[in-house]
């Protein structure tokens, strides 16, 4: 029985020696690496170690502790000399950023966050004032300023509409083809000023009311002719 006990007593020492807490005291971000000090230990701190990743090869991970941050080290053999950060762990006042056992969560010192939820299959983005929320079938995005994309091209395809809302919309582009019919509930304008251009038509035109160009109106003008004023055209 003393043997047994000898022998816990110095697996518990090694084990002691190799698993260990502490405290982050200094941070190389361009290798990926941490020092780490042991306040139990007379704040004894130990060499540069390297904090441990997801992937190093052809994927690549990268998420670097902070000072002050609780951290979870294993040793090898040569002590505080050589070994990893395993990561941290929540502990006294510090809380997680969500109590949902069905969540992924990532929040930024700066209030940005990023969470799926299994459970409801969402998955929700928000940086400020931007909020972007999507699911299996839908993305909301929203921003209290503007919204840019870029590309060489760019296709918009919806299965039964499209519907665009805002006070106002600018199209700049040197030639606008539209290849379907075009209905339009307001007034049409065409060109602005003396910016005016020509408008062709392949087909008929129709109006409902009168059609006028300058004092000049189609359904109330007369002309004069040598046996008396004609009718406006009907």
């Amino acid at each position: 029985m003393g043997l047994n006990l000898q022998s816990n007593s110095k697996i518990e020492a090694l084990l002691s020696m190799m698993i260990r807490v502490g405290v982050i005291s200094a941070v190389y971000p361009e290798r990926h690496s941490a020092r780490v000090v042991f306040p139990e230990d007379g704040n004894n701190t130990s060499y540069e170690l390297k904090v441990l990743c997801r992937n190093s090869l052809k994927n690549r991970d990268y998420q670097m502790p902070d000072l002050g941050e609780d951290a979870l080290c294993l040793f090898l053999s040569e002590g505080i000399e050589d070994g990893f950060i395993l990561g941290s762990f929540y502990t006294g006042e510090v809380t997680p950023p969500s109590a949902n056992q069905d969540e992924r969560k990532v929040e930024f010192s700066d209030g940005a966050y990023v969470v799926y939820n299994r459970q409801s299959s969402t998955l929700d983005v928000v940086i400020g004032d931007t909020k972007i929320h999507a699911t299996k079938s839908t993305i909301n995005a929203e921003t209290s300023s503007a919204i840019t994309v870029k590309a060489s091209s760019i296709t918009i395809q919806g299965g039964s509409s499209v519907t665009v809302i805002a006070p106002q919309v600018t199209i700049q582009a040197p030639q606008t083809e539209i290849t379907g019919n075009v209905v339009i509930g307001g007034a049409l304008s065409q060109g602005t000023g003396s910016g005016g251009g020509n408008a062709t038509f392949a087909g008929s035109v129709q109006a409902q009311g009168d059609v006028t160009a300058g004092n000049i109106s189609l359904t109330g003008h007369i002309h004069t002719a040598p046996h008396g004023d004609t009718t406006p055209p009907k």
